[in-house]
């Protein structure tokens, strides 16, 4: 059914943006787990240190472990997908889905191929990105005269491999202490640091320095904002308020949250500090929440993607986003100055690539950046589809659906939404349909103004299981 819609035509892609590399782009849009192996040949990351929500969860691997296939095919299919929708003309290096045991082994590879596959497939012919799947990292060769890898995170299995920039200077911009101590505007900030013992880490260590921590942030002055190094989609971010919050920080959460985060601090990655913590002032007074995506290029000039809105599920947690293209030109004025500092800054680190950072306005006008993102974020194809909702459609906002649980495989919700679908009012920018004949599915919708979108929302939401 999907040659049966409407073309969609993108600007602004990763591959227009990468133009003026001298090399072949390998863009790696995966997000591996720290916590357990994705298959037999996706292992955890041991050495860069992802904190996601599964971090409390029992140890295994992905399809017989934490959350079972559904964080794989997040990790593995969804996540991709998505990044992979507005890269373009370019190399896309995508892992396959596997188990440990063969009995659906080929069926598995097949239907993530074939997803992928399938979502590419709206795009203008010259704009689809070439899929290069690969058992896992190892499988990973590239000629390194000629072709390098640009990846959205550092990843174990790849860091010998030729890269945009050196994996552990990317893993430390990532960070939350790389933003913190980056001399850009900040909150006023104080680093919880945690050294690797000479004997290695113990239960003994592991207890005392766990209620060192928890006493320093029962004795920090609310409100605060405490923060785990490597943070994904909001997870490990606590912003404390009151004291109720505070004592269920420290009474409920941190003990088990520290009894599983502190023992990834090893030999391997103890320079790059992963298990410090941050704690930041809270901006106060806030008048506007921005979330401004732009590029910069190997010279160092950057251009402006797209400002968007975050859709925050709990207040922390990303599960999408919305644009409003008639503003962007007074967006990007509005942060052409705290754009202008971060160029300033990653350029000077040797980074060129997709940038996002959060950003709080406060009152008087001055912009605090709370969050900084040095990779290509989940909004940033709102930016890459301005031609086809906005130019091309006169449709003026536009959401991203993050995470979408639907009852219904592909083929029945596109009939459901026929004349939707054919107007160009949605586009699929991933899905995975499981055994059950549940889909996963990340949506961007478009509509002439905000009521629209609630409409539209509103009749995607009959087939939603969540």
């Amino acid at each position: 059914m999907a040659e049966k819609l409407p073309k969609v035509e993108l600007e602004m892609t990763l591959a227009d943006m990468y133009r003026e590399v001298g090399k072949e782009i390998f863009f790696v849009p995966t997000m591996l787990s720290s916590r357990f192996d994705l298959t037999p040949a996706v292992k955890r990351c041991n050495k860069y240190i992802y904190q996601h929500e599964v971090m409390n969860s029992p140890a295994g691997t992905g399809l017989e472990g934490v959350g079972g296939l559904a964080y794989v095919i997040k990790f593995l299919s969804m996540v991709p997908q998505q990044f992979a929708f507005a890269a373009g003309g370019m190399s896309v290096l995508i892992f396959d889905i596997e188990t440990p045991t063969s009995e659906i082994q080929g069926s598995l590879i097949e239907k993530s191929r074939r997803f992928a596959e399938t979502t590419m497939s709206i795009l203008e012919p010259h704009q689809r990105p070439k899929l290069r799947f690969y058992r896992g990292p190892a499988d990973v060769a590239l000629n390194a005269e000629s072709q390098i890898l640009a990846a959205s995170w550092p990843v174990d299995g790849l860091e010998h491999l030729p890269h945009t920039l050196e994996p552990e200077i990317h893993h430390v911009l990532h960070s939350k202490e790389g933003l913190a101590r980056s001399g850009l505007r900040t909150p006023a900030f104080e680093v919880i640091i945690v050294t690797f013992p000479a004997d290695g880490i113990s239960a003994t260590w592991l207890a005392a320095e766990s209620r060192q921590i928890i006493s320093k942030i029962e004795a920090r002055p609310i409100p605060f904002a405490l923060k785990l190094q490597q943070t994904m989609l909001g997870f490990g971010t606590y912003i404390i308020r009151t004291k109720s919050e505070q004592q269920n920080l420290t009474n409920n959460i941190l003990p088990n949250l520290l009894a599983n985060y502190l023992p990834y601090l090893n030999a391997s990655n103890a320079h790059l500090h992963p298990a410090n913590l941050i704690i930041t002032e809270v901006v106060e007074d806030t008048a506007a929440d921005l979330s401004l995506t732009f590029f910069i290029n190997q010279a160092g000039h950057c251009t402006f993607i797209c400002g968007t809105t975050q859709v925050l599920a709990g207040g922390v947690f990303f599960s999408g986003a919305t644009i409003n293209y008639r503003d962007q030109g007074k967006f990007e004025q509005r942060c052409s100055r705290t754009m202008e500092h971060i160029r300033q800054f990653l350029h000077n680190k040797g980074y060129y690539g997709a940038v996002n950072a959060d950003v709080l306005e406060d009152a008087n006008g001055a912009q605090w950046i709370v969050d900084l993102n040095v990779r290509m974020p989940g909004s940033y194809v709102l930016g890459a589809l301005k031609k086809h909702f906005w130019i091309q459609r006169d449709l003026m906002c536009a959401s991203l659906l993050f995470k979408s649980l639907l009852r219904t495989p592909r083929d029945v919700f596109v009939d459901f939404l026929w004349d939707d679908f054919m107007q160009g009012r949605i586009v699929v920018a991933a899905w995975y349909e499981d055994v059950e004949e549940r889909s996963f599915a990340t949506l961007v919708i478009g509509a002439e103004d905000e009521r629209g979108l609630v409409s539209i929302m509103e009749r995607v939401s009959t087939l939603c299981e969540e």
